[in-house]
């Protein structure tokens, strides 16, 4: 599924920034779910017993190694002397006025902010305090963007901070909290997933029919959380539907792990080609498999491995899936 979130996010800009036609799909709206359903997932049993800066320094890393290379090259190509567009653009701190280094990179503001807020629950030493935190956090994002409320701070700080679609994270951590139990049979699974499929399909034909972004969080947002619960939740039960073993395919597992590299290089890339080559609407089957493929061996080569010798002081380059193999074993994988 983060594959889906990226190839939208590249998809976006190719054709939009490119060939002047706008595809709008809740791509984005899947990574900031996601974020939520894997710190519900993956973090609830070191609550209480990992340390606050080990939680943070994992998250750092994971997200500095591949950023830093990619960010010096594209600061190679747009440096202006601006040392104060380039300090806050490197540590994802909120622009006024211009667009960082990366452009992408405006989500991961946002990535920091939620990883700071679940955090606490390292401090407190227990989960539960999160429901405290999530909860003021939702009050300030709706009163913010529904009923007017302005707080007293610089406007593109209150935007990062109250940003509507920041309830995202807390309906993605709510349904990892559900997957993490237990809690939905498979028959119940399969239509929270189909629920979440038709709402998918609503949310892209408002987004292409000019509708509103105030209120995203819930037309797409919300029907984004429903097609991850139920979908995660048939996987982690053995259901034998056609569509959990396309999306467990190794292959394809393989490149959604890579979405972070994609992800973050799709806009250098798609520069870099439209100079060298040109971009014309025949040429976007070519340049999408060229730049999954660049993401791929990115991963490969050079993020996972780099992330296992920061983790763990080893060099460890994940094993490439058998072509045609149904193993699903992720000996690559690295939340």
């Amino acid at each position: 599924m983060r594959l889906v979130a990226a190839f939208g996010v590249f998809q976006f800009h190719l054709w939009q920034n490119y060939l002047g036609v706008t595809l709008a799909f809740p791509a984005t709206d899947y990574f900031l779910v996601l974020v939520g359903v894997l710190a519900a997932m993956t973090q609830a049993d070191r609550i209480g017993k990992g340390s606050w800066r080990g939680y943070m320094q994992a998250r750092y890393i994971r997200m500095y190694v591949t950023y830093l290379p990619l960010f010096l090259l594209a600061l190679a190509f747009k440096w202006q002397g601006d040392w104060g567009w380039m300090r806050q653009s490197f540590f994802f701190i909120p622009l006024a006025d211009r667009t960082p280094v990366i452009g992408a990179t405006w989500m991961l503001s946002h990535f920091i902010l939620f990883y700071f807020l679940f955090s606490l629950a390292y401090l407190f030493k227990k989960e539960s305090s999160l429901w405290g935190v999530f909860s003021v956090w939702a009050l300030g994002v709706v009163a913010f963007n529904f009923f007017g409320w302005k707080p007293a701070m610089p406007h593109h700080w209150a935007q990062m901070l109250f940003y509507e679609r920041n309830l995202e994270f807390i309906f993605g951590y709510l349904a990892g909290l559900i997957l993490r139990q237990g809690r939905l049979p498979i028959q119940w699974a399969r239509r929270v997933f189909g629920l979440g499929a038709v709402g998918i399909g609503i949310s892209i034909l408002l987004q292409n029919n000019g509708i509103s972004p105030l209120g995203r969080s819930l037309y797409s947002g919300i029907p984004v959380t429903l097609f991850v619960l139920g979908l995660v939740a048939m996987e982690k039960q053995g259901a034998p539907d056609r569509v959990v073993k396309i999306l467990t395919w190794p292959w394809l597992v393989l490149a959604g792990e890579s979405s972070y590299v994609l992800y973050l290089s799709h806009g250098i890339l798609l520069q870099a080609w439209d100079r060298l080559l040109g971009i014309t609407a025949s040429l976007v089957p070519f340049i999408s498999a060229g730049i999954i493929a660049f993401a791929v061996l990115g991963y490969v080569y050079w993020e996972s491995p780099m992330i296992a010798f920061l983790n763990k002081g080893q060099w460890i380059r994940p094993k490439l899936p058998v072509w045609g193999s149904r193993n699903e074993e992720k000996a690559w994988g690295t939340q």
